[in-house]
């Protein structure tokens, strides 16, 4: 209330943690005695009273989470010399604080500050922070993130030798860390989290003994890490992730034995993460993810207290170590494109800048015992690593809600397990060769977004989201797919319905343009007759033109070579058949040029190829995993015809030439033509992936559609 200032001899006002509402009344300013102002907590609006100058002996000053607005009054500034704490976090503050809580009296012949606790942190501060911050040399713990504050962080901050807690995340500042840091600091807390700050990391942070933990994620940070962060044995998070760091690990990474949380993700790293003799008897939490790191799979082996591990979108190659199923406390296992990293993929459309790329995908089967022996696993992803074999069964005793499988290789059919794991909030086995039925998922309630484990509606029923596109299913749509929000099943199956206004799921990505039993994506197969047809019309047509026209020698030299004359008095390149044999060719260089290019490539497989689209928007490569068209019965021995029919052209063009050097008939010139050509089109898509790339190029617009496309999330 307002008469609040009747009270002369209040000295403690503490009424943190209730309801109170409206403004903070002026008439505060006449408790000359109070000491402690304590308003936390509350629904306090409007903003604090311009005049606080009476507050002569207030040491600590907080009004954190109510809904105050506007500036921080001036009149503060008359109040700091005694001030040990305050705290205006959590409100709605605008404008510059800076001046008002580090003012220095000219007058006065003592510049310090008695603050040791400063918390303007969640409002919507700005300006920039002034050297006059080295006057709060009491100064142990600092606050000032979530608000907009820009410039770079002063050289000054180096007098602050007994901070404690250094916490100015999101905000926007800029330029280098400062380099010049005193040794013996006290600092267990360093957070500049999703700033503008560039530059490396200074050598000098090793001085900071007392560190527990470090982030320095979403920055403009580069070169590699220091290996004086070796000696900083305390440190339990360290956190660089979203930045530009480059090189190796230092080796003295080793003598961290406290980490407990290690993200590195979304940089430039390289080399071996782990070594198998180094353990970390402490790491629970580690992401090393969108990096360049190489060599086997890691089997964490020395991560015995290991909870999360990501490892996705590097280059990784081998198999999927057994060895990982020993850490049995393991919840997440985030394996996404182990091989996929920006190092590691190649063109697959000749060596122009096409924007497709491929990996070599991994080798092996999913190891049965990720699902038997890891009991507190929750989240699976190993999508997009071209893993072979049967989807393997989900045991009860099994914590699994999460499971996502796709552009892999897998067959077989849907294990019983799956159709009655009701607690899984996402299956996704979309992009496989997986056969069968849905049939007994009639139980499940599916919406977009479950999130998290347990979810569900009043009765219990668990929500989950559904991809199973791009499979060879076939049979009836289960009844409860039909209401469903977060699904995708229709696109690259072969569901039977008889109503499919009833039957199909309206969320479906497919859904307008599905044709109950696949009619629809024989599309693709007509396109390539009517190509090859046009194509044989074509050349068949010209050549009977020119068997007619050119009847005899004279006339088919005139007509179709150039005149006698000119036949005779050319260079030897000039003659009309040094002329035939130079374009002939130099479409059988092509021919060749495909061939030793599948050489190169032959070991990739044509039912899985993995395509990484450049995107300018995000580091110039925002991976993308393409799905090839190849998903049903009629399209495999639609590539084999292909196939055969290619390698059959190349059959006619090893009989055809001899006639064509040794008799220079004109019907071969044309047969050795259209072989070379029709070679390119269809055997030369066969030497780069067997037959896949045609697939993309040419029938990409019937099956390739925008739901195919799944984008790999940078979280």
């Amino acid at each position: 209330p307002s008469d609040i200032g009747n009270l002369q001899a209040l000295t403690l006002l503490w009424v943190t943690s209730n309801s109170l509402q409206g403004s903070i009344p002026p008439t505060i300013n006449s408790l000359s005695r109070l000491v402690v102002l304590h308003l936390d907590l509350n629904s306090f609006e409007g903003t604090l009273p311009s005049n606080m100058g009476g507050l002569t002996q207030l040491t600590l000053l907080s009004v954190e989470s109510n809904m105050l607005n506007g500036t921080v009054p001036s009149s503060i500034s008359a109040i700091t010399s005694n001030l040990k704490s305050i705290n205006l976090g959590s409100n709605r503050f605008t404008g510059l604080v800076f001046d008002t809580l580090f003012y220095t009296d000219p007058s006065s012949t003592n510049s310090t500050n008695t603050l040791f606790r400063m918390d303007i942190s969640n409002n919507l501060l700005s300006g920039s922070i002034p050297d006059s911050i080295a006057n709060a040399v009491a100064l142990e713990f600092l606050f000032m993130g979530f608000n907009d504050f820009t410039g770079s962080i002063p050289t000054a901050i180096q007098n602050l030798t007994v901070v404690s807690e250094f916490l100015i995340q999101l905000n926007f500042l800029s330029g280098t860390l400062p380099t010049m840091l005193s040794e013996g600091q006290t600092m267990r807390y360093f957070d500049i989290f999703w700033n503008r700050i560039s530059g490396p990391i200074p050598d000098l942070i090793g001085h900071y003994k007392n560190l527990t933990s470090i982030d320095i994620g979403k920055n403009l940070m580069t070169g590699p890490l220091p290996s004086s962060m070796g000696s900083l044995h305390q440190l339990a998070v360290l956190a660089v992730n979203f930045n530009k760091f480059t090189g190796l690990l230092p080796t003295s990474f080793a003598q961290m034995t406290g980490l407990v949380t290690l993200l590195l993700d979304d940089n430039y790293f390289s080399g071996r993460e782990f070594s198998d003799d180094v353990t970390f008897p402490l790491l629970s939490v580690v992401d090393i993810s969108d990096n360049q790191f190489y060599g086997k799979v890691p089997a964490i082996t020395g991560l015995p207290q290991i909870t999360i591990m990501a490892a996705s979108r590097n280059c990784f190659t081998g198999t999927i170590p057994t060895a990982i199923c020993a850490a049995t406390r393991l919840e997440t296992i985030s394996f996404d494109g182990l091989s996929s990293g920006t190092k590691c993929i190649q063109p697959i459309l000749f060596p122009v800048s096409s924007g497709i790329y491929t990996s070599t995908p991994l080798e092996g089967t999913i190891p049965d015992c990720l699902f038997t022996n890891l009991t507190n696993l929750e989240v699976l992803q190993l999508s997009g690593n071209g893993l072979t074999g049967l989807l393997p069964d989900i045991p009860e005793t099994s914590a699994l809600v999460n499971i996502s499988l796709n552009h892999n290789r897998l067959g077989g059919r849907i294990p019983e397990s799956y159709k009655n794991r009701y607690q899984l909030n996402q299956l996704d086995i979309s992009f496989n060769k997986i056969k069968g039925t849905a049939n007994g998922m009639d139980n499940y309630t599916l919406t977009s977004g479950s999130g998290g484990s347990g979810s569900g509606d009043d009765d219990g029923t668990p929500y989950m989201d559904l991809y199973m596109n791009v499979n060879r299913l076939s049979g009836y749509v289960p009844n409860s797919f039909h209401d469903a929000s977060g699904i995708d099943i229709l696109s690259g199956n072969y569901f039977t319905c008889r109503n499919p206004q009833e039957e199909l799921p309206e969320s479906d990505p497919d859904y307008k343009f599905y044709s109950c039993g696949s009619t629809v994506l024989n599309a693709s197969l007509v396109l390539f007759f009517v190509l090859t047809i046009s194509v044989a019309g074509i050349y068949a047509s010209y050549s009977l033109y020119s068997i007619i026209t050119c009847r005899n020698e004279a006339l088919k030299r005139k007509a179709c070579h150039g005149s006698e004359k000119g036949s005779e008095s050319g260079s030897g390149n000039d003659s009309p058949r040094a002329l035939s044999i130079y374009d002939t060719l130099r479409s059988l260089f092509w021919v060749f040029y495909t061939e030793l290019y599948s050489l190169q490539y032959s070991h990739i497989q044509y039912d899985s190829l993995m395509l990484t689209v450049a995107n300018e928007n995000h580091k110039q490569n925002e991976r993308i995993l393409l799905s090839v068209v190849e998903t049903r019965t009629m399209l495999l021995m639609f590539t084999e015809i292909r196939h055969f029919v290619a390698r059959t052209s190349l059959i006619i063009l090893g009989i055809l030439m001899p006639c064509y050097i040794l008799f220079d008939t004109y019907i071969s010139i044309r047969m050795v033509r259209f072989c070379c050509l029709y070679h390119f089109l269809c055997g030369g898509c066969v030497s780069v992936g067997d037959m896949e790339c045609i697939s993309v190029v040419l029938f990409l617009q019937f099956e390739g559609n925008p739901s195919q496309i799944e984008r790999i999330p940078l979280e």
